[in-house]
């Protein structure tokens, strides 16, 4: 029983290492930034070259950064199913988030009571469903400080709204946070885990 506590608990502490090398907050800020982007030029076809460039830059991030330094780790059954589970949930949160994405944007066709009532609070119901996705995502993957983001959002664009600031400042100022806070974790990150130098033995053989 305690050999398997142990194995949890160094379990865990392997997949909290996996997630302080910044990647989320990286990921997360540049995405912000190229909202505020496509805000500022008004410009949606921006943000959608931004995210087609970011995907596959992105898919090697996890490789160069985190691989070489703290190997590659294969988590028990189920850790995986852990993680496996974690993943599916963020597929349902995602497609929550369009569905109430779709709702907003249906409140700006129309002039029915309910339409206009969210008219009038502008950007806010955007800013709200992106800030629960965040959060959320943040407590689905068990990692704090994305959650806090999600908060950090929600309060941001409240405040946005009542002091009447421009949309592309708000997403401005949230990808500055987490990108600054992503780039000091991944600088921390590779002075705690120096890269692993591969010898000849382990090199794979024919």
């Amino acid at each position: 029983m305690n050999q398997q506590m142990d194995i949890r608990k160094l379990e865990q502490k392997t997949y909290l290492s996996y997630q302080q090398d910044g990647f989320w907050d990286i990921f997360l800020g540049l995405f912000m930034l190229g909202f505020a982007f496509s805000v500022f030029f008004d410009s949606s076809y921006f943000l959608l070259l931004w995210v087609i460039v970011m995907i596959p830059s992105a898919a090697g991030f996890k490789k160069v950064f985190v691989e070489k330094r703290l190997g590659y780790v294969k988590f028990s059954a189920e850790r995986a199913a852990r993680i496996a589970r974690a993943r599916n949930k963020m597929r349902v949160l995602m497609f929550i988030a369009v569905l109430l994405g779709f709702l907003v944007w249906y409140a700006f066709t129309g002039n029915a009571g309910w339409q206009l009532w969210i008219r009038k609070l502008e950007f806010l119901p955007f800013g709200i469903v992106i800030g629960i996705l965040i959060g959320a995502a943040g407590l689905v993957f068990d990692i704090k400080r994305i959650s806090l983001y999600g908060l950090l959002t929600i309060i941001l664009f409240l405040a946005g709204y009542f002091m009447h600031t421009n949309l592309g400042l708000i997403f401005t100022v949230l990808g500055a946070i987490c990108l600054i806070t992503g780039i000091v974790l991944l600088v921390r990150f590779m002075k705690k885990y120096p890269k692993i130098e591969r010898s000849v033995s382990d090199e794979p053989t024919d």
